[in-house]
């Protein structure tokens, strides 16, 4: 794998915070054992185990609200072609993914018109969307392995990173889905985007990860070292307005988990370099979240106690008995392997369980815990499923169901 910086090779984070360039930040929590490439799997036990790992050192901006890993060194995250984060064989991933490209469609009228995705993956989401919108996409990722073209919609792809390069290639509607959290220079990454628009008349759709979320129970095991700033409204909104783009609409989606803004370019906008309070922005509800998010620290560290108090219990069980049933981890994404990493599971889970067909006997970074897909399941003594996102809690217990295994589905979170 090459070392690919979103914005440059001199990517630095320093205590300021990217969104806002705000200094007021204030120390929240120290997350420990976070692989340095979440999104990476090995082919062996041995070789996961071998896996970088580092702390993050989580910092709140109490200017925006925005919390920062102020411990981020870009030099140590690798995007290759083994990077893989792709949702789209969830079903429940998929409905979402498909109401939100029929959003898109009809909103920017696309039928016919030209979309740039920025950090397309494997291209799930922009072949779905030109092929319901009848329209044609590019999608530029340093990452991508595969055909330059798609055989099923009007899609080309390029493994690069877009810039001014390419801004003389049509691009009608720019959409760019969980990058910007990885980028140690947002302003800088989205005036790139603004400049390579130039005078053009087009949009903008950019989705991050909630700040909101990630700072309740529910989002204990979103933190990742990949992830440099998880946004908050405030925080979004005035680094695509200093970036040059004027903010239509803005809200939350996926069960409030993600955070999303749309943005267009005017001929008379152009990028101010400057961050500043933003239209729209709500300040009394970033007093309040900022409140909020000063309480995460004590949440975050009694949901680890809980949780590696149950888990030491229930290696103890496994230990005593060589044929007690296996308690298995659903989804080796982000979460699934923040959930291990962080309270060093060891015995008291057996293997990760994900749709995901590229992830099979593939093991996680740092645990070495074996991915298994879903059929494996029928052969082994299953008690237990530990699952990081309950918004698949139906879709689980489904699968199971159809599978065969009387496995108990226990959230990570209500």
């Amino acid at each position: 794998m090459s070392n690919v910086c979103l914005v440059s090779n001199v990517c630095p984070v320093t205590n300021v915070c990217p969104a806002c360039q705000g200094t007021a930040l204030e120390d929240l929590v120290r997350v420990e054992r976070s692989p340095v490439m979440t999104g990476v799997l090995w082919p062996s036990r041995e070789a996961a185990m071998t896996a970088q790992r580092r702390a993050l050192e989580l910092s709140l901006c109490a200017e925006c609200g925005t919390v920062v890993n102020v411990a981020f060194e870009a030099g140590l995250v690798e995007y290759g072609g083994e990077y893989d984060n792709s949702l789209h064989f969830s079903p429940a991933f998929r409905a979402y993914a498909e109401a939100l490209a029929d959003r898109l469609i009809v909103r920017h009228n696309l039928v016919g018109r030209e979309v740039v995705e920025i950090g397309s993956g494997k291209g799930d989401f922009l072949r779905l969307l030109c092929a319901r919108g009848l329209c044609a996409g590019t999608g530029y990722d340093p990452t991508y392995i595969g055909p330059e073209r798609a055989d099923d919609a009007a899609v080309t792809f390029v493994v690069d990173l877009y810039g001014s390069r390419y801004s003389h290639l049509p691009a009608d509607l720019v959409v760019c889905r969980h990058v910007l959290e990885h980028v140690s220079d947002p302003l800088g990454f989205l005036t790139d985007i603004r400049n390579a628009l130039g005078g053009r008349d087009a949009s903008l759709y950019l989705e991050v990860p909630n700040g909101g979320f990630v700072l309740g129970e529910a989002g204990v095991w979103d933190f990742i070292y990949p992830h440099v700033s998880y946004f908050s409204p405030a925080g979004l909104r005035r680094v695509v307005s200093a970036a040059g783009f004027t903010i239509t609409d803005a809200g939350t989606s996926y069960g409030d988990q993600f955070l999303w803004i749309e943005a267009k370019t005017a001929p008379t906008t152009r990028p101010s370099g400057r961050i500043g309070p933003a239209a729209g922005e709500d300040v009394v509800a970033t007093d309040r979240f900022v409140v909020q998010a000063r309480k995460f620290g004590d949440v975050y560290r009694e949901v680890v106690g809980r949780w590696s108090a149950h888990l030491a219990d229930l290696a103890t069980d496994a230990d005593s008995a060589w044929d007690a049933p296996r308690a298995l981890v659903w989804g080796a994404g982000s979460k699934g392997v923040a959930f291990l990493n962080v309270l060093d599971v060891g015995s008291a889970v057996r293997g990760v369980v994900d749709l995901n067909p590229r992830k099979r006997g593939l093991f996680v970074p740092g645990t070495g815990h074996p991915v298994l897909a879903p059929e494996d399941l029928s052969v082994e003594r299953v008690g237990r499923v530990f699952l990081p996102n309950p918004l698949y809690l139906d879709e689980v217990r489904g699968r199971l169901a159809e599978l065969g295994v009387p496995a108990e589905v226990v959230p990570l979170s209500s």
